[in-house]
């Protein structure tokens, strides 16, 4: 995603946001604001994307992606042990690849089938 287009994204959502109680968009907002997929989509283009752009962090801890994807550090290690989610353990802490995360969302979160390797 290039910086014009979270741009875009950031108008986009800030406008709906500033008009939420006008009705066209009263119902944009709360489906974004309700919808658990829709919050983790903006999280990570208002959370994640910027990052990334503006400066050479590739990597991100636990706690930071928690956040970005609105699920539990559990959950996470759980992703982590399915292969669902990969990471790098440095300093016996688990790191997390941006992009890695983008190619992850985009897949669907999807479960790896007891064929497949896991990744960690």
């Amino acid at each position: 995603m290039t910086s014009n287009e979270i741009k875009a994204y950031t108008r986009l959502f800030r406008f709906i946001e500033k008009n939420k109680e006008k009705e066209p968009y009263r119902l944009l907002y709360s489906k974004i604001t309700e919808d658990r997929i829709l919050r983790i989509v903006f999280n990570v283009v208002f959370e994640l994307e910027p990052l990334s752009l503006t400066s050479n962090i590739t990597m991100l801890t636990t706690e930071q992606v928690s956040k970005a994807l609105d699920v539990s550090v559990r959950t996470l290690a759980q992703w982590r042990k399915d292969g669902v989610l990969p990471c790098t353990i440095w300093k016996g802490k688990a790191h997390y690849d941006i992009a890695q995360i983008h190619k992850t969302i985009e897949a669907g979160l999807q479960s790896p089938s007891r064929n497949q390797e896991k990744v960690v």
